[in-house]
């Protein structure tokens, strides 16, 4: 036993009562201020109290990334409120515009966002990336088939550098370990498959789990500085830049394995890319993919400029397309502010 001063006594605290005081209450500093103190919030209101308290309950190994998204949270709170304030100068600014845009974005300030791209577009009336978004946003006029090419290319172009860090750090995304381990399922242990492409391949997040499985792996994209980091990370035999339904188009009867992670996000009608991913498979290969999910019938674009599809509509497209079901689960893709995003994990046969 170790001898010196005795320890004061422990105080006894109401275990029912919160770890984190509220704003405007009293309370004794633990471990919400200290949290606090390390992310430089000095004034308690400017805190996200559930997600600290999440954090709190969870094990410590995982704290280090709720601690990370917390401070990313502030750091884009200060971000909005600069922006802001440098706009009242020069209101017409567009890269401050679209500055702002993408941390309305990121903090799902909806309300804001919408003004903000009407701003943009007022500005700028020819970026259908700016269109697209205000219908997503407002629901005016109707609702598009599909993402175009130049706003998905844009997207994509802008976030490859910060790609994989936040994918990993902020939203927990999931969906190439999902798509790799149902086609791993679908083909049994050991086996592999001679010719696979990874559709919107992005920065090759998925290479290194899909490789294993087949003798050949192409991946095509069409956001030339997304195949840049892919082209870095390796894994694939052959990349392509083009838009996936033309590029499957000159590629009949050439896999044995087609597989989307998080593409048809971008798609609201599936039917012209289900048959295309259809024609350019083998008889008897397989396709692998997720989706975004929705409850009851049909697809919408959410306001995050994705689309979501529901189970039916989902098996209903591939059937016309001519495939078979061969497994379906329900997933967690990945997080957005906190919360899980559903999805939908298929693998459907050719026939």
């Amino acid at each position: 036993m170790t001898r010196g001063r005795p320890r004061p006594p422990r105080e006894r605290r109401d275990p029912r009562a919160s770890a984190v005081p509220r704003p405007g209450g009293p309370g004794p500093r633990g471990a919400g201020d200290a949290i606090m103190d390390k992310m430089g919030v000095g004034d308690v209101a400017g805190a996200d109290f559930d997600a600290i308290e999440r954090m709190l309950a969870v094990p410590a190994g995982d704290a280090a990334v709720r601690l990370s998204r917390l401070r990313e949270r502030e750091r884009q709170e200060e971000r909005v409120r600069m922006l802001q304030s440098a706009l009242l100068e020069a209101p017409d600014d567009g890269a401050r515009l679209q500055a702002l845009a993408n941390a309305l974005r990121l903090l799902d300030r909806k309300a804001e966002l919408l003004d903000v791209y009407r701003r943009m577009q007022r500005l700028a009336p020819e970026r259908e990336e700016i269109g697209h978004m205000i219908a997503a946003l407002s629901g005016e006029a109707g609702t598009p088939s599909r993402a175009g090419d130049r706003y998905v290319r844009n997207l994509f172009d802008a976030a490859a550098d910060s790609f994989d860090e936040t994918l990993s750090n902020w939203l927990d995304y999931r969906a190439p370990e999902l798509v790799a381990g149902a086609v791993r399922a679908a083909l049994g242990p050991g086996a592999t498959t001679s010719a696979a492409i990874d559709l919107g391949c992005g920065t090759g997040l998925a290479a290194p789990l899909l490789a294993p499985m087949t003798r050949r792996l192409e991946g095509v994209d069409l956001s030339p500085r997304m195949l840049d980091r892919a082209r870095a990370r390796g894994g694939y035999d052959a990349l392509f830049e083009d838009e996936i339904g033309r590029f499957l188009s000159a590629r009949r009867g050439r896999y044995t394995l087609a597989v989307a992670c998080d593409v048809f996000c971008y798609f609201g009608e599936l039917a012209q890319p289900f048959r295309a991913v259809h024609d350019a498979l083998r008889p008897g290969g397989l396709f692998a993919f997720t989706v975004e999910r929705i409850a009851g019938e049909g697809h919408a674009l959410g306001a995050s400029g994705r689309y979501q599809h529901s189970h039916a509509f989902v098996v209903a497209a591939a059937a016309a397309a001519g495939f078979a079901p061969v497994s379906e689960a329900e997933v967690r893709l990945r997080s957005e502010l906190h919360r899980p995003v559903v999805g939908g994990c298929y693998v459907f046969r050719r026939g």
